[in-house]
């Protein structure tokens, strides 16, 4: 008999437990749901960072690239960056600067390209704790 007044009792203790821990789960979730949530959303802005930082630079390689090549102007740098921005599919608001400023380049063996971009643009959540509102990239190359 005292075995099961035994077992009774502990299974009456264990029944009070569960009723004292019901609300702990959706406690710990409130809490930890919403720090889960801004963690991973937050990754995906600064993935979204770091594949803008790429493609910039990938953009000002390949017009740089392009204005070496005899006969080049400007215009076709510029649209090189804009092909090549256009694949990142945000609205970037970006600048061009060359240097020399005219091409063909008469007098000059290098030539340098450079784009300045308006990150806050592009992000989603976390765009304005990026560091720095603007991205710059530069590339020098020198002239055929």
């Amino acid at each position: 008999m005292s075995r099961i007044r035994a077992k009774a009792s502990r299974n009456a203790t264990r029944r009070k437990q569960r009723t004292l821990r019901a609300g702990t789960v959706a406690t710990e979730m409130a809490v930890c749901l919403p720090i889960l949530f801004m963690v991973f959303l937050g990754s995906i802005d600064l993935i979204r960072y770091n594949l803008l930082r790429n493609v910039i630079t990938h953009a000002t390689y390949e017009a740089a690239r392009t204005g070496i090549v005899k006969g080049a102007t400007i215009e076709d740098v510029q649209q090189v960056v804009e092909t090549e921005l256009d694949r990142f599919a945000a609205p970037l608001e970006y600048t061009i600067t060359t240097d020399p400023a005219v091409l063909p380049a008469v007098g000059s063996e290098t030539l340098t390209i450079t784009i300045t971009c308006d990150v806050r643009e592009a992000g989603w959540i976390l765009s304005d704790h990026f560091p720095g509102d603007t991205m710059q990239e530069s590339m020098t190359i020198q002239l055929e």
